[in-house]
Formats: C-alpha cells, structure tokens, sequence
C-alpha cells in the first residue's frame, strides 16, 4: 500500500514539473531569452558538465586523474558565470 502512494505521489509530481516547466518555457519564449546564444551556451554548460560527472561516477577512483577534476571544475564555474550573466541581462 505504501509503494502505490509513494509512486503515485511521485507521479504527480512528475506531472507538476512538467507543468511548471511549459509554463517558464512559455515566459522564456516571449521575453526573448530562447534566441539568446548566451542560453544556449549556458545549456550546453550545463549538459558538458553533467556528461563529465557521470563518466567519472563510473571509473574506479584511481583512474580518474587530475585533469580530469580541474575539467569538471572549471565548466561548473563557466556554466555558473554563464547563467549569473544571463540572469542580470534578463532576470530569469
């Protein structure tokens, strides 16, 4: 009984995120910011940033090496200027 209501409350969530997330996309849409590189960069940012993480969570630690971290860390410190920059141009 308490896997169902868990998953049906995971479930509405799901729902309510895709909500919210049509309506910001809709926002973002009319102010402007969808034709804005700066976003489209700050995305990719964000997604290079992601991919690295996730192929460092499967090698073993000691394979992973040095510049490896100095990678990762340099692209969240990119995609988090990117998106401060982004936000004092549009205020999302």
């Amino acid at each position: 009984m308490t896997k169902i209501l868990v998953a049906c409350a995971w479930i509405a969530f799901l729902f309510r995120r895709v909500r919210r997330a049509k309506e910001h996309a809709a926002e973002r849409a009319a102010s402007g910011v969808l034709r804005e590189p700066l976003y489209w960069v700050g995305s990719t940012l964000s997604l290079t940033t992601l991919g690295f993480s996730i192929y460092m969570a499967n090698l073993r630690p000691a394979h992973i090496r040095g510049g490896l971290w100095f990678t990762v860390t340099a692209l969240f410190i990119a995609t988090i200027v990117v998106w401060r920059m982004l936000k004092r141009r549009h205020g999302i």
